[in-house]
């Protein structure tokens, strides 16, 4: 009797204070996991997990230290090893805690050095394009003294040098151009002037300004305007998106080839879409296309872009709550481009022209065909 008396005096003086602190440490650890995983859905879970378990494990415990008083005998072969269970099973859990705290930890660090390099990519992005801005515009006005009569007549030698130049010049002032768009859109300081617009009639003048780049291209552009919509968005950067998507049409699809504009209504919402003949990719790649650098056709995309177009096209949509895809058969089988904007008003935003106060009577269709 006296060997049980002893085991019950030291369970009940020692173990308890152990099972104190034990649960203490567990469920400060549990906590800071809680805190750790942004007080997500998951630590919630293990948090109430952990409580209701120490709950309900200490519930036993009262239950079984009334037991062991009352019947010493009984009780403490039966309390010594569920005891012993219960200190494991404490210790296991808090070994699991932890490590998912550290690895919550980890992971939390790495995304924090990811951000850090992300914001000094934006800032060298930034201060490169700036810097390389500045003696852009001193190199233009140079270029077109040169040309001027009264410094001289130039040799063909020198005309052609000139014109070697004027393109290089022109095709980093694009790049860089590219880059501070980049830059503006990554550091959040895209501004956006949004006004009522007639979505044909700016696909009407994006055609019409590609007119000497199709033909020089051989390339037949055909648009079709089958319906008048209206949108609500900057006319500027929307202009800019289709005057991406038809560079890359135009570029990418071969002498002989054609490159069809639609626009219209689609599912409610306005919607252009650019197809061509031209070289095509595959499905997968989509991906690609609208990251930054993402070039499909290298060889090609060196004539005058930094592989950028297409992302910012991309992010110039998605700031005014649009969407914008591509599809493709398959490499040499041609693609289609298209972006949808929410119609002015909703569903009835479509019909007259604000300004001109013109309707469609059917579906309007212009051809510019490159030169044979």
């Amino acid at each position: 009797m006296a060997d049980w008396e002893f085991i019950r005096t030291a369970i009940m003086t020692t173990g308890w204070p152990v099972l104190l602190v034990g649960s203490f440490f567990l469920l400060r650890r549990t906590i800071k996991f809680h805190r750790d995983v942004g007080r997500s859905s998951f630590g919630r879970l293990v948090l109430v997990m952990v409580s209701g378990w120490l709950v309900t494990m200490y519930g036993l415990g009262v239950t079984a230290s009334a037991f062991m008083i009352t019947n010493p005998t009984t009780a403490v072969p039966i309390v010594v090893p569920v005891f012993g269970a219960w200190l494991a099973l404490m210790a296991v859990v808090g070994w699991s805690v932890g490590r998912w705290t550290d690895q919550v930890a980890s992971i939390n660090r790495f995304y924090l050095r990811l951000d850090d390099a992300n914001k000094t990519k934006n800032e060298i992005i930034n201060r490169a394009s700036h810097e390389l801005s500045t003696p852009i515009t001193p190199l233009k006005i140079q270029v077109a003294l040169l040309r001027r009569p009264e410094l001289g007549a130039l040799t063909a030698k020198q005309e052609r040098a000139l014109d070697i130049i004027s393109r290089n010049v022109d095709r980093l002032s694009f790049l860089v151009q590219e880059m501070m768009e980049v830059a503006r859109f990554q550091g959040g300081h895209l501004l956006l002037s949004r006004e009522p617009v007639e979505v044909g009639e700016m696909v009407q003048e994006a055609v019409d300004s590609f007119g000497p780049a199709a033909a020089a291209a051989n390339v037949t552009v055909v648009t079709r305007i089958d319906e008048r919509v209206q949108v609500e968005a900057d006319p500027i950067r929307i202009s800019q998106v289709l005057q991406i998507i038809l560079s890359n049409a135009i570029k990418f699809t071969p002498a002989g080839g054609t490159v069809t504009v639609s626009c219209g209504r689609k599912y409610d919402r306005a919607a252009v879409l650019v197809e061509d003949t031209g070289a095509g990719f595959r499905m997968e790649d989509v991906p690609r296309l609208f990251q930054p650098f993402g070039q499909l056709h290298a060889e090609r995309s060196n004539q005058a872009a930094g592989g950028l177009g297409l992302y910012i096209a991309r992010s110039l949509i998605d700031a005014h709550d649009g969407s914008i895809w591509a599809e493709s058969p398959g490499p040499g089988h041609g693609a289609t481009f298209g972006f949808s904007l929410a119609l002015l008003g909703g569903p009835s935003g479509s019909g007259a022209t604000k300004d001109s106060g013109r309707r469609s009577d059917g579906p309007a269709r212009t051809e510019i065909v490159g030169a044979n």
